[in-house]
């Protein structure tokens, strides 16, 4: 099988989020509006929209934006953080995958990784201090295809280095996910 690898940004960019975000290319409404507009349609006649509560223009306009904002190709915007972070764990792994996670994470996310992915998709996951790479490194499987750490824990405010996991990653499995839970780009 071949193996899935995903290229990546630094994670500090020398350019001003806002320059990024300035910069984005824009997209002018139907009948010439300056700014985007808001859609409140929830059905579509075709095209790339068939439904809106899974994606509309304006669901895309703000992926765009945060994309431009995070020196990032593209984004793509969930109804919650849950959503966002089940359906990329769900894209990313197969059955008899592994995932290597912080054992200070959203309780949901938690029961994810715990409950759900084994039972239904046979997906794996170790829970580790995500401060102790070594633990980190120790745990990674050739199974391993994911590192999960939220940037700054939910509830215990545990935060991940970064760049210390992002290296470990790159030099033994696929991808590292990080979710930013109450800490954004302006931090």
């Amino acid at each position: 099988m071949e193996e899935q690898r995903v290229a990546t940004r630094p994670l500090v960019d020398q350019q001003d989020p806002m320059e990024r975000l300035a910069a984005s290319k824009r997209e002018f409404g139907e009948f010439g509006g300056v700014n985007a507009a808001v859609e409140v349609a929830t059905t579509f006649t075709g095209g790339c929209y068939l439904y809106g509560r899974s994606f509309n223009p304006t669901v895309r306009h703000l992926g765009r934006q945060l994309a431009a904002l995070e020196g990032a190709e593209a984004a793509y915007c969930c109804s919650s953080g849950m959503a966002a972070i089940s359906s990329t764990l769900l894209a990313l792994c197969n059955s008899g995958d592994h995932i290597v996670a912080s054992n200070a994470v959203y309780g949901g996310t938690f029961a994810l990784l715990k409950d759900f992915l084994p039972r239904k998709c046979g997906i794996s996951t170790s829970f580790v201090p995500i401060a102790d790479l070594e633990a980190v490194r120790a745990a990674i499987t050739p199974a391993t295809k994911v590192i999960y750490a939220e940037t700054l824990s939910n509830p215990t405010l545990v935060v991940a280095d970064l760049p210390a996991l992002a290296e470990i990653a790159h030099s033994r499995v696929s991808i590292t996910l990080r979710a930013l839970r109450g800490c954004y780009p302006a931090c």
